[in-house]
């Protein structure tokens, strides 16, 4: 994401690829989740099946007792619950899910790219922080950087394999998101995984980036400079 120079991609290039083969070695901040909130409105297959899987047992233990009619009701209450639980998740969108939208689209965009979409979720201030080949603090030199990683490098796509959110207030949210990359430059293959903190804040009912910072980059040490 955003500009690598040549030699922040060759920079440990090789002993990068060991550890993405041994494993990342870092453990991204610990982020707590709501889980009532979690289980209702974003993740709903698990509590759906422990609902369907008490029905079922209730059945069982009262078809033995001779209550079958209480356990069909049971049972008939469990799925009824676990439905429920799919369509509360349907007709509800979190704040939590829509920060991870928003990462999402974002680097989908980055890796595009699309400067259009980018802008759109971009604040006007937004600073950048690397060790290497990129800072700012401004879209439109944002932007320019994400034009010439794609003049220096070939992208050949980027996606979203985790993304944690941390909502600070109704307006200001953080996500810490592992990217995964595929593109060389150079001739010498782009830092595959990496892990983000994006910093985002609500701005007429959208949630923008105001920060962004590496925290982790296979073979690249401290890619912030912190």
């Amino acid at each position: 994401m955003m500009r690598l120079t040549i030699g922040m991609l060759t920079l440990g290039v090789s002993s990068g690829l060991a550890l993405a083969q041994l494993g990342e070695g870092y453990a991204p901040p610990e982020v707590p989740e709501p889980l009532l909130q979690v289980w209702a409105f974003e993740k709903p297959l698990i509590p759906a099946m422990l609902v369907v899987l008490l029905g079922i047992a209730s059945l069982i233990v009262l078809n033995r007792a001779g209550q079958a009619r209480r356990g069909l009701l049971a049972c008939g209450i469990g799925l009824l619950l676990a439905g429920a639980l799919f369509v509360s998740a349907a007709l509800v969108t979190t704040e939590r899910e829509r920060v991870r939208t928003a990462t999402r689209d974002l680097v989908a965009a980055v890796a595009e790219p699309d400067l259009v979409v980018a802008e759109g979720l971009m604040r006007e201030t937004v600073s950048l922080r690397m060790r290497l080949g990129a800072s700012g603090s401004d879209r439109d030199a944002l932007l320019g950087q994400i034009e010439r990683l794609h003049a220096e490098a070939e992208v050949r796509g980027a996606s979203v394999l985790d993304a944690r959110v941390r909502l600070v207030s109704g307006t200001i949210a953080t996500c810490y998101a592992r990217v995964k990359v595929e593109g060389n430059a150079g001739g010498w293959p782009i830092p595959p995984y990496s892990w983000w903190e994006l910093s985002f804040a609500k701005d007429d009912e959208q949630w923008r980036l105001s920060a962004i910072e590496p925290l982790w980059m296979t073979g690249i040490e401290n890619p912030a400079g912190r």
